[in-house]
Formats: structure tokens, sequence, C-alpha cells
């Protein structure tokens, strides 16, 4: 349960597994599965491993959290302090969400699309749970990373979205156009023994940082203009 400590806090899925289930209405999913004993360890769900893969937490506002639950295809409120489910969404909508975050009344996320081949990035409406934008990748070359990836909206309302599992990154604006895309120069070699990009977990935009001296200075020794600290 939602447990404060001093300062920490701390909440278990498994322990509010059957108010979850009563708040993740959908398709059949591992939430139907009975729990299966396992000789010196707690009951687990068969056939999951790992029952419901809580890959993200955030304030939602003042009195609630939302948690994505990857292996339910959920994104669930919870109250706060308490971490009761209030209520869900995504199994027939989402498949292995990752990365929910806030945007005025929408939630975007990277939506991996491991079990049916193909990823995306969504925003969802919070109060409908409806799409209200998607970016697929261009036809040419489809956005696929079976897990991980992310997604952030920028400022400028373009969308900067992390292909973790082929290495690469890219900025993308609401009608879907590519601005500039990274790709890693590192290599490792995949499951065949080929050559690919490794991976990256996750490429973030975070505001310049504030100058530390008066614009118009320029005196580093060193030939180097201070007044336009490299970004």
């Amino acid at each position: 349960g939602g447990e404060q400590a001093g300062r920490h806090w701390a909440w278990d899925s498994f322990v509010h597994r059957e108010l979850l289930a009563e708040v993740i209405d959908g398709p059949s999913h591992a939430l139907d599965e009975p729990l299966q004993p396992t000789t010196g360890q707690p009951p687990r769900a068969a056939p999951t491993y790992d029952y419901f893969h809580a890959n993200a937490l955030a304030f939602e506002s003042g009195d609630r959290l939302t948690v994505c639950l990857r292996n339910v295809d959920a994104i669930v409120s919870l109250a706060w302090p308490t971490g009761e489910p209030l209520t869900a969404f995504g199994p027939g909508l989402l498949d292995w969400p990752h990365a929910p975050s806030f945007v005025g009344d929408k939630l975007l996320l990277f939506d991996n699309g491991k079990h049916r081949g193909w990823s995306r990035v969504v925003e969802v409406s919070r109060e409908t749970h409806e799409l209200t934008w998607e970016w697929r990748g261009p036809a040419s070359r489809p956005l696929w990373s079976e897990v991980r990836g992310f997604a952030q909206r920028l400022p400028n309302g373009n969308t900067l979205v992390t292909e973790s599992e082929r290495g690469r990154a890219m900025e993308v604006t609401q009608d879907g156009s590519v601005v500039w895309e990274f790709l890693n120069p590192e290599t490792r070699q995949d499951r065949r023994g080929r050559a690919a990009r490794r991976r990256i977990y996750r490429v973030m935009a975070f505001p310049p940082a504030p100058e530390s001296e008066p614009k118009g200075r320029a005196d580093s020794g060193s030939g180097e203009d201070r007044s336009h600290p490299p970004r």
C-alpha cells in the first residue's frame, strides 16, 4: 500500500492487485490469471514473471499520482498518499507503454507495440482516454523499439522521441516531419552477431543553464567567448 515514513513513500502494486483488477477494464490480460504459489517464494502471477512492471510514476495533481504498468498495458491514477487505484485505461489501446508525461489535459507517452510489432508516440485525452495525436515514424522507416523508448514535448510544440533499441533520437513536428535526428555512433553486436547501434535509454532536453557572468565578458584566457557558452 501507500506508506509514508518521514519523507519516504512506498507503493506496492501486488498489495493492490484486487483493486487494480477492478479499475483496469479491457480485454483479457495478466490480471485475469490466477496466482500460482512457488516453493520458498511469494505467490506470483502465471505466466507473467513480472506481474505489473511499473516503469514510471508521476504526480498528476496535488492528490493523485499516475503510474504506468507496462505488462498489463495500463495507465493508472492513484490516490495520494494512500496509493489506492482510482481509474485506469490502456488495455486494448496501448501495448507495453512507457514514459507517460502530462501535456496540459493530455498524456504523452511512448507506446512500444511489443506484441503488434511496431511502435508509436501518442497523445491521449486524460478525460476521455481517446487518441488526440499519433506518430508512427515515416513510412520509409517506421518507429520501432520493442522495449524502452521515450517522448518529451518541447516548448516549441515539437516532440523529442527516443527510439531506444535502434540507438536513435529525433525531433518531430506536430504534422509528423522530422526536424533532425541523432544516430548513436557507438556500435554493438545484435543477437545474430551483426553490427548495430548501441541502445539509447533516453534523450531529454533541458533549458539552457543561466549564465554565470554578465553578457559581453569574453576573457577566458584561451580565446573562448564565454558570453556564449556551449549548448
